[in-house]
């Protein structure tokens, strides 16, 4: 809606705003609709069914109305300056002006100045409600998660188990509740990267409904696009993490594939591409308009790259047989490699480390973390009914490196909750309690007995 704004050149307003989401919806609705449909259907793959898909609408838009009267009379917000002047300001701007522009591309994404931005055209002033919203949100889909990465004859008692199992222990993080009302891209970042993973770790645990899944995973990549100036590089991991997962369709992959990589960058091109066309290029020492086109161009090559080698059987075959366990090797050398010969990242390495592990207001989270992934990736190793957490351990495994990269590189680091790399961690924290619950799902059902018929 912010692109069709800027590139008609109107203000937001309580009218056209509404109006131009709702089409936007419907478009995005038609074009994944259409997309699903070409793919040539088999008795493996059908189409997902919903069961009373209105119902269920209706009562989530109650209960989050419900959830906003609450939240907008307790008044709950933390900001510091760069809320109030990276997120308020910018967002007043693109209300005012309607126009996308460079300063708040390469310093805020696009997401929350232009929800911002709305709010603020239906009548709002300072937007806080929304934040715990989306804590709300990020909450439901780890459950959601949880319960659906189970192998399909999983019990529910172990799937309920599991989902409480992640969602208490996600909760009762501090860094949680401090993100919950803090107003910045940290809590929504976080809820698209366990979108976008969590949805290609469904994909893994079953044939019904795959295809969807792997298309919900491109669309939650491109929300970390947009989120955050750096989302460009966490996005490469749910990304990596569907294509590696189209590849046991066989014939069907590479179709797959460039479905989910279009998902991906079709709202990111018509995003960059309407500033673009509005205001030409931008400057800025973070995410210019020619980096911003460099790296589609890269993310394109990729998706054709991933293409073309699932076409030829061999190269998938192989691929799907050690893709993972080489990309885990990769993350691996790369974060080694990273710690021995960039200058200075031992001294950032130990900041990173502090942070964590004392001052950065996750209390006992990243002591636990590590031993959850191994043993995640173990009973992966193990039983097959477990791929899903060696999947979301795979993820956690990705992430850690390109994040080490790039703050390793770019970001010296200071001790305290407001370090960089610090916030940027809890944008895979809800990821390592997925890997925790389906953990717990498939050890619970693997340990207890089932009653008898």
């Amino acid at each position: 809606a912010a692109s069709l704004h800027t590139l008609a050149g109107l203000p937001f307003s309580g009218a056209l705003t509404p109006a131009l989401g709702s089409a936007c919806a419907a478009l995005a609705w038609f074009a994944l609709r259409s997309a699903v449909s070409a793919l040539p259907r088999h008795a493996e793959i059908p189409a997902v069914t919903l069961t009373y898909p209105w119902a269920g609408a209706a009562i989530a838009f109650g209960l989050t109305l419900v959830a906003t009267g609450l939240l907008s009379r307790a008044g709950l917000s933390f900001v510091t300056d760069d809320s109030w002047v990276g997120y308020g300001g910018t967002a007043v701007r693109l209300a005012d002006t309607g126009v996308l522009f460079g300063r708040l591309i390469e310093g805020r994404g696009t997401v929350l100045p232009s929800v911002s931005a709305a709010y603020r055209a239906l009548g709002g002033d300072w937007y806080y409600t929304g934040y715990p919203l989306v804590t709300l949100a990020t909450v439901g889909v780890l459950a959601s998660i949880v319960h659906e990465a189970a192998h399909a004859d999983t019990r529910l008692g172990p799937r309920l188990i599991g989902a409480t199992t992640a969602v208490v222990a996600l909760a009762l993080l501090p860094f949680f509740a401090f993100n919950s009302f803090y107003v910045h891209s940290h809590m929504i970042a976080a809820l698209y990267f366990l979108v976008a993973s969590g949805a290609a770790i469904i994909a893994t645990t079953r044939d019904h409904a795959a295809v969807e899944w792997l298309l919900v995973s491109g669309l939650g990549a491109a929300g970390v696009i947009l989120a955050r100036p750096d989302g460009f590089a966490y996005a490469l991991v749910p990304l990596a993490a569907a294509t590696l997962v189209a590849l046991r369709f066989g014939e069907r992959a590479s179709r797959m594939i460039a479905l989910v990589w279009a998902t991906c960058l079709a709202p990111v091109v018509i995003i960059f591409g309407s500033v673009f066309l509005r205001n030409g290029a931008w400057e800025s020492s973070k995410l210019s308009s020619a980096l911003s086109f460099q790296l589609i161009a890269v993310f394109t090559l990729l998706a054709v790259l991933a293409t073309v080698l699932a076409r030829r059987t061999r190269a998938r075959e192989l691929i799907e047989r050690i893709g993972f366990t080489a990309a885990a090797v990769g993350f691996t050398a790369a974060l080694v490699g990273l710690y021995i010969a960039v200058p200075g990242a031992r001294e950032v390495a130990d900041v990173m480390t502090r942070n964590l592990l004392h001052e950065g207001l996750w209390g006992p989270m990243w002591y636990l973390a590590p031993p959850v992934a191994i043993l995640g990736a173990s009973a992966s190793l193990v039983s097959k009914r477990a791929s899903s957490s060696g999947l979301a351990a795979w993820c956690i495994l990705g992430f850690a490196a390109i994040a080490f990269a790039v703050h390793a590189t770019q970001h010296p680091g200071h001790l305290g909750w407001t370090d960089s790399f610090n916030r940027v961690a809890f944008h895979v924290a809800p990821l390592v309690f997925a890997c925790l619950g389906t953990l717990v799902t498939w050890a619970v059902e693997t340990l207890t007995p089932q009653r008898q018929a």
